[in-house]
């Protein structure tokens, strides 16, 4: 199936069929919630106003909520989005709780003395910097083009040898590696990063156990990359392979554990 087919079919089922892209996201499995909006918007396709979900009552909402049920957790109970059970409970004024493990961490100020130091002097990578003050090395990157400080030309050995695995095994990105090691900490055998046959994609992680794709979409906000990851998400479809996607704002340990334990 092209990538303009798996637009069709998101775009049949939603207009036609009127499901919900949460719907939606259960039917095709392949594809998160987040997918399904950008490709509908991208192809100038109106939302649906939150006008059916009147129907329910924020007083049940708060009550499963204050019970222990979590946001998602009411909004899959209720056949509704997670976002609007949020905005209701904000609306009225409800604390929401943290996530458990979500206590801020103890952070070093972000020094453009001490990152330039570490960056010029010491020679440490972005990504090295970027643990020592607990943030994104694309925060540090930022910091050093706001000093005029031209980002180093690095072979990829380089880049990738603070990147490397409890079992040795050098990754892309630093959500890989979390990833990788969570597998090795399970003794999930994976592969990583080789051709998805017959395509000229690669994929991030293969389990053969559980027949199953893992791709991480670090760059799902760059233009250039959403008609790509749309290309890959199409050949998955088309090829009815098991995929498990991964984007920035999800919680890789947890949706690990939920879908492998």
């Amino acid at each position: 199936m092209k990538p303009s087919d798996l637009s069709n079919e998101i775009y049949r089922l939603y207009e036609i069929e009127k499901l919900s892209t949460r719907e939606i996201t259960k039917q095709l499995k392949i594809l998160s919630k987040t997918s399904i909006l950008y490709i509908l918007r991208k192809h100038g396709v109106v939302m649906r106003s939150h006008a059916h979900y009147r129907k329910f009552d924020w007083q049940q909402i708060l009550e499963l909520y204050l019970s222990g049920f979590s946001i998602n957790q009411i909004a899959e109970k209720l056949g509704c989005c997670s976002s609007w059970v949020y905005l209701v409970l904000v609306k009225n004024n409800v604390k929401i709780r943290g996530s458990v493990g979500s206590e801020p961490k103890n952070k070093l100020k972000l020094s453009n003395v001490k990152i330039k130091q570490l960056y010029i002097t010491e020679n440490l990578t972005t990504v090295s910097i970027a643990k020592m003050f607990n943030t994104s090395h694309q925060v540090i990157l930022k910091r050093l083009k706001k000093m005029n400080i031209p980002r180093r030309q690095m072979s990829y050995y380089r880049y990738v040898k603070d990147l490397q695995t409890n079992c040795g095994i050098f990754v892309a990105s630093s959500s890989e590696l979390k990833i990788a090691n969570w597998l090795e900490q399970h003794n999930i055998k994976y592969l990583y990063n080789q051709t998805l046959h017959p395509s000229i994609f690669r994929y991030d992680f293969y389990l053969p156990k559980y027949n199953l794709y893992i791709e991480y979409f670090g760059l799902v906000s760059k233009d250039f990359y959403q008609e790509r990851m749309e290309r890959k998400l199409g050949f998955y479809f088309q090829n009815k392979l098991k995929l498990l996607s991964i984007y920035p704002w999800d919680d890789i340990t947890k949706l690990l554990e939920t879908k492998l334990i």
